[in-house]
């Protein structure tokens, strides 16, 4: 594969994430699936070319994003969370550590990165962007370990949906992409 290529299909991606992140600005409901789709683009780099490449992605999408969107609270879990899982993802399959053969591994190595994810994620909401303790609140019940309950089963579920869009792309549309190139 040419470098430039490479180069192309990161600059391409990086915009295309970007892109996600400021149409979840258009329709607030759809801030964190925008999230998550902008994560599929790096997960896309990491399958095409390598882990390498996929990181500059995601760092030049986490400095764009952080500085252009103007909701900071969907950058935070674009940076924190789901921008760098694809990449989390991708490391803990092609391991060829003894503890990480089975899946069951893999899974509590991926399990255990999503939830320091979103511990760091709080964390950074309540003190650096000043959101009240209040609004993780329904009444008087201090929600946390709910919204830590509901990360693990949609890490889940986001993880079985990267594989699928990654198998998608491989088996429908690589090689209409890599034809032209």
């Amino acid at each position: 594969m040419k470098h430039s290529f490479k180069i192309a299909f990161c600059g391409i991606m990086t915009a295309l994430a970007l892109v996600c992140m400021f149409l979840g600005q258009l329709v607030p409901v759809a801030v964190y699936t925008c999230a998550l789709i902008s994560g599929v683009c790096i997960a896309l780099v990491a399958e095409e070319i390598d882990i390498g490449y996929a990181t500059s992605v995601y760092a030049a999408a986490s400095i764009l994003v952080l500085l252009l969107i103007p909701d900071k609270d969907a950058a935070v879990i674009f940076i924190t969370v789901v921008g760098y899982y694809p990449i989390y993802k991708k490391l803990v399959e092609q391991s060829r550590k003894k503890f990480l053969k089975n899946n069951t591994a893999k899974l509590i190595a991926k399990l255990i990165f999503i939830n320091i994810s979103c511990i760091i994620y709080f964390v950074i909401t309540i003190y650096m962007l000043g959101v009240p303790k209040d609004s993780f609140a329904i009444g008087d019940v201090y929600l946390p370990q709910v919204f830590l309950i509901m990360g693990n089963i949609g890490c889940l579920m986001y993880d079985k949906a990267l594989d699928n869009l990654i198998i998608l792309y491989k088996y429908k549309f690589r090689k209409n992409i890599l034809r032209k190139w």
